[in-house]
Parts: structure tokens; C-alpha cells; sequence
């Protein structure tokens, strides 16, 4: 395990805010989010925008990050985040991948503005820089040689995200950012605000990561190519020792593909 990393909390009257005590301090993170937050976007550069969040680049201490903030468009996600803001539960499970050494941007803060209306929900990491979506990236890369060499290292970290506890419902290709320097690869897990363990049925749990984390580029592979990525991903998981016989490779096979299907309904 990595070293536990200090998280602190700010409040102040209409802000509720984590913030990571390694890199910010309670001055600098005041500073940030005064005045609705006005010189955390000074000078913003947008960088996407969809249906539920808005995202920037930003300077923090001088360097480039990501600042997201969220779009709640349903009553029921409004409510449940009153109680635990959506932007802080992305930030506390950044905090759990990174203690159990796991892929993914460093959080920084996780700040929710009270105004009128509902409130304003700010989470601010480091910036990945130079990266593609997975699906994207696979769907660039068609030859198959080097297909093979992604889902092999695909595999490694979907396994390793499986035995160090974890399981995520929004776990998805576009969650795990790649970056590619001099032919290596390195991956990223972003955005798992819905984490938690995967105790319960943990053979079911593998399934699922597999199924969440391949079913938005599986359809663009080639027959030859589907059968290889899930058999790559089983044999992995007999290396890490999820599964323990060999004789289980088609089941898994066969219910990671069913699961694949039912999420391209």
C-alpha cells in the first residue's frame, strides 16, 4: 500500500470542501474557491462538456489541472447529494485507487458552493495529459498484433483492480484514459465516484469488470479478436488466482459476452 494521504476538510459558510493536505493548504484552497470560485477558473480552458459535467483546464499552485464541474439533471441525484456531494465521492474513491496503487489522477479538491439553486459541485485533479478514451484509443489501433499487446495489458489491470477489493458501476472504457510515450502504454482509472468492494460474489464481481470496462468497443473487433480479449482477461485471472480451474474458461467467456450484449441494449 502507498502512504495514506492527509485529506482535509474546509468550510466555510456556503462551501463544503475535501482537499488534498499534500498538495493544497487551507489558505490557498480559500483563495481558490472564493467568490464562487472565481480564481479557480480564471483563465479556464474548456476541454469537453456533456449532459452531466462541464470540464476545464486550469492552473492550481502553477501547475495544469482538471477542473469538472457537474451537471445534476435528475431530482433524485439532487437529493441523494445532499447528503454526500457526487464531486466528493469521486474524489475520496481517486484517494482509495491511489493508496492501493492503482492508476488514476491525483485529486485535489472536491468543493460544493451553496447559491441559488441547486448546489455547485467542483472536483479539481491533476490533468492527464496526452491521452485517449480506451475504447478510442483500441478503435485507432486496428492491427491486430498490437490490439493483442492492449488487451494483454488490459487484462493485468482489470485483475489488479479486482484483487486489490474493488468493483465500480461506472467503471466504462471512457473511464480509463491511455497515454502512449516511446511504444509504452500506461493507463488511467478516472471519474469511479460509485466504488466500493467487491466481496459479494467476487467471481460475478470479475465478470462485471470485464464486461463494463470492454462493451463499449467490443462490437468493433473482429470475432478472433472478442474470443482472445476475454480469454486473455481469464487467463489473467487464473495467474491472480480469481478463478482456480481452467475448466471455468467458457463459462466466464460465455457470461462476459452475455453481459456485453445486455449493456449495448
Amino acid at each position: 500500500m502507498a502512504p495514506q494521504i492527509p485529506v482535509h476538510r474546509f468550510r466555510r459558510p456556503a462551501i463544503d470542501c475535501l482537499y488534498n493536505a499534500a498538495r493544497l493548504n487551507e489558505t490557498e484552497v480559500g483563495n481558490l474557491l472564493a467568490d464562487g470560485a472565481a480564481k479557480l477558473f480564471a483563465g479556464k480552458e474548456p476541454v469537453g462538456k456533456t449532459r452531466h459535467a462541464e470540464g476545464s483546464r486550469v492552473s492550481v499552485a502553477g501547475r495544469s489541472c482538471f477542473a469538472k464541474e457537474y451537471t445534476l439533471t435528475k431530482w433524485y441525484k439532487r437529493l441523494w447529494d445532499q447528503f454526500v456531494p457526487n464531486c466528493q465521492r469521486n474524489f475520496s474513491a481517486g484517494m482509495r485507487l491511489l493508496q492501493a496503487e492503482l492508476p488514476t489522477a491525483t485529486p485535489l479538491l472536491a468543493a460544493a458552493l451553496a447559491g441559488k439553486g441547486p448546489r455547485r459541485q467542483i472536483l479539481v485533479t491533476d490533468f492527464c495529459e496526452n491521452t485517449a478514451d480506451l475504447d478510442e484509443y483500441i478503435k485507432k489501433h486496428s492491427q491486430s498484433d498490437r490490439r493483442r499487446r492492449i488487451f494483454a495489458e488490459l487484462a493485468f489491470l482489470l485483475s489488479e483492480f479486482h484483487c486489490k477489493g474493488f468493483y465500480s458501476q461506472h467503471l466504462r472504457a471512457a473511464n480509463i484514459l491511455v497515454a502512449e510515450e516511446n511504444g509504452s502504454r500506461s493507463f488511467c482509472f478516472i471519474d469511479l465516484d460509485r466504488l466500493g468492494p467487491n466481496w459479494f460474489m467476487p467471481n460475478a464481481a470479475f465478470i462485471g469488470t470485464v464486461s463494463r470496462a470492454c462493451f463499449e468497443f467490443y462490437e468493433f473487433l473482429s470475432p478472433e479478436e472478442q474470443q482472445y480479449l476475454l480469454r486473455t482477461c481469464f487467463d489473467m485471472a487464473l495467474k491472480q488466482k480469481i478463478y482456480r480451474k481452467h475448466s471455468q474458461e467458457q463459462w466466464f467467456v460465455n457470461a462476459v459476452a452475455f453481459q456485453i450484449k445486455k449493456r449495448k441494449r
